[in-house]
């Protein structure tokens, strides 16, 4: 994700951070406060970029859902502060790819952060924060490249957030995806 500065940093990372600009934009910082499933060998943990990557660099296998997963699969991620987001990026697995991503954001939090004990399917976490819908990209089944290739999507949004929602709808069914994960 990359944005416009939203006000003047809140640290000295924050700082390094802007320091790194690209044809001024921001790679912001987040960390994922919600996922609705992951594989143990790509938690959703994968997602965050480490600092020492910096701009432009990838970060290792990324997350993918359990085996079989119920639909929707949800993430929802936690921005370092509230700021203006102009670009999102998503790079989709080569096998493991949704039909259709749905984004959501918000500026305001949840009233408490996510207990998995008291609220097991994340339901009244989500609910606890009043997303707003974005829209929705569609991602190709990729059979074309024989599920070699990756495809990256570039969505263009111009809107203030702190939480961002990505819903995964179904996943497209292919003979290296038995397990119908995205």
């Amino acid at each position: 994700m990359t944005t416009s500065d939203a006000g003047p940093p809140t640290s000295a990372a924050a700082s390094a951070e802007m320091a790194k600009k690209s044809s001024g934009a921001l790679r912001l910082r987040y960390e994922v406060v919600y996922v609705s499933s992951e594989d143990g060998a790509h938690p959703a943990s994968a997602l965050v970029v480490p600092e020492t990557t910096g701009v432009g660099m990838t970060s290792g296998q990324g997350w993918i859902s359990k085996r079989f997963p119920t639909y929707p699969q949800i993430l929802i991620l936690e921005l370092e502060r509230r700021s203006i987001i102009n670009q999102m990026q998503f790079l989709s697995h080569q096998s493991a790819i949704s039909t259709k991503l749905e984004l959501y954001v918000s500026v305001e939090g949840p009233r408490t952060p996510y207990d998995p004990v008291q609220d097991p399917d994340g339901c009244d976490f989500i609910q606890s924060i009043p997303f707003r819908r974005l829209g929705y990209l569609s991602l190709d089944s990729n059979e074309k490249s024989q599920w070699l290739a990756r495809e990256l999507k570039s969505v263009f949004v111009d809107c203030e957030a702190r939480f961002i929602q990505i819903k995964l709808h179904k996943c497209h069914v292919n003979t290296l995806n038995l397990q119908s994960q995205v």
